[in-house]
């Protein structure tokens, strides 16, 4: 390339950017306006800071917090039954609830008393056989002392020829007779300890009976342990029970507690709203983080609630719900118990009945509407039952076919209150309220 087009390509591109560099130094400003203001109107709020605890939510069932069973120790034959032993009953502590037949417990009483006695009466002649043998030792000690001397001086006066051979044997037969006493009382002696010994252990074996023998005469009378709602029964009047067998059950009043099945989500979200986690020299418990829970319970339109108090952690996660299981104990007490609020079965179905009526509702059509309500509740708690002692009814062993009986009673009571409830109190109930209405017309 020609060196002159080299110096013209650069001049051009200098001037260029000389003319660029003027134009933008040149270049007029945007004209301001000054009237216009930038500020803009807000509101200001000033913010608290706040603790926000979560809440979450679990479902579970109800169950008694501590649950006795009155398993028979002893056999025989039950003589009383508490006139109020009856499942749902409640009944206060210490009251007895059942007795078996004593008659046999009480005989083998009297012979473990006699048996001890007898062992007693044995030791009191060992010590007083021990003292006699004693006194008798020291007395043919003496004896045989005086026999020594006496043979000793026969003996001299043979050597002089002042007494026979005859009368020294005498004398020497006498000694060793008395030797031979000496020795027997001092084996008797030594014999003694010995006899003592196997005396006072057959004592404390006599003691041991006895004892047992007061335990099971005991155990023919049966009291509840504490305040108690009944839950089943299982014995009748003059009907034999077997060692092991279970008479009744009962349940504690004054506590329920509940399995909540939480999910894990929501006790992540639990724990991790926890600022610090306390600190305490005994082992770690849940209880520490005083968690507070509320337990409700929705009947159509009906709402019950109760405080309750976090106590412990299931021991493994459910795999199948992904859950977590937290127990909940709920204190009650039943000497102030609302019988209004948490009515029995049949009294919450007329309940319903006269709910639908002041509703509007045609007596005919409250007692349909309710009772179909009822319906499922009802019937599933039947059966649940009956189904829960079928099982007895399948059995074949002898224990079951004593129970069987009583498992028929069971069912067949069942079923008959089932129909009480759904259908003989609704048509009771409008039944009253047509003569109820006549006498008003009339």
């Amino acid at each position: 390339m020609n060196p002159n087009k080299k110096a013209l390509a650069l001049y051009g591109t200098l001037l260029g950017l000389l003319v660029l560099v003027i134009a933008i130094a040149l270049k007029p400003s945007p004209p301001v306006n000054l009237s216009h203001s930038r500020a803009v109107l807000v509101d200001t709020i000033v913010l608290n800071k706040t603790s926000l605890a979560p809440s979450i939510e679990g479902f579970g069932r109800v169950a008694p917090k501590q649950a006795w069973d009155a398993i028979a120790e002893v056999s025989g034959k039950v003589i009383y039954r508490h006139p109020q032993l009856e499942s749902g009953r409640m009944l206060p502590k210490g009251v007895k609830v059942l007795a078996i037949d004593p008659l046999e417990y009480q005989f083998k009483l009297a012979q473990a008393q006699a048996a001890l006695h007898s062992t007693q009466a044995q030791l009191t002649r060992l010590e007083q056989q021990q003292r006699n043998l004693n006194a008798s030792l020291k007395i043919e000690s003496q004896k045989l002392v005086l026999a020594e001397q006496e043979y000793q001086r026969k003996l001299s006066l043979k050597k002089r020829q002042l007494v026979s051979s005859s009368e020294l044997e005498s004398q020497n037969q006498a000694l060793l007779v008395q030797t031979k006493m000496v020795e027997d009382l001092q084996s008797s002696l030594k014999l003694l300890p010995d006899d003592t010994k196997v005396t006072l252990a057959q004592l404390n074996v006599d003691e041991a009976k006895l004892q047992d023998a007061q335990r099971k005469l005991a155990q023919t009378q049966v009291f509840l342990p504490f305040e108690a709602r009944i839950a089943t029964v299982n014995v009748e009047i003059d009907q034999v029970v077997t060692q092991g067998m279970t008479m009744l059950s009962a349940h504690k009043l004054g506590a329920a507690e509940i399995k909540a099945e939480v999910s894990l989500s929501d006790m992540r979200t639990l724990v991790s709203s926890l600022a610090q986690l306390p600190k305490e020299p005994s082992l770690p418990s849940v209880e520490l983080l005083d968690l507070s829970a509320t337990v409700n319970l929705h009947i159509a339109d009906h709402h019950f609630q109760w405080p309750a108090q976090v106590t412990r952690i299931a021991e493994r996660v459910d795999p199948n719900q992904a859950s977590l299981g937290l127990y909940l104990e709920v204190a009650q007490d039943y000497h102030q118990l609302d019988l209004l609020k948490s009515p029995p079965l049949t009294i919450l179905l007329v309940q319903y009945i006269r709910h639908h009526v002041d509703e509007g509702d045609d007596v005919t059509e409250a007692v349909v509407s309710a009772s179909r309500e009822r319906f499922r509740a009802v019937i599933l708690t039947s059966l649940t039952t009956a189904a829960g002692l079928l099982s007895l009814l399948l059995e074949t062993s002898l224990q079951a076919q004593i129970v069987q009986p009583l498992v028929v009673s069971i069912v067949c009571g069942i079923f008959a209150s089932t129909l009480m409830v759904l259908f003989v109190i609704p048509c009771a109930y409008a039944i009253l309220d047509d003569f109820d209405m006549m006498s008003k017309h009339h």
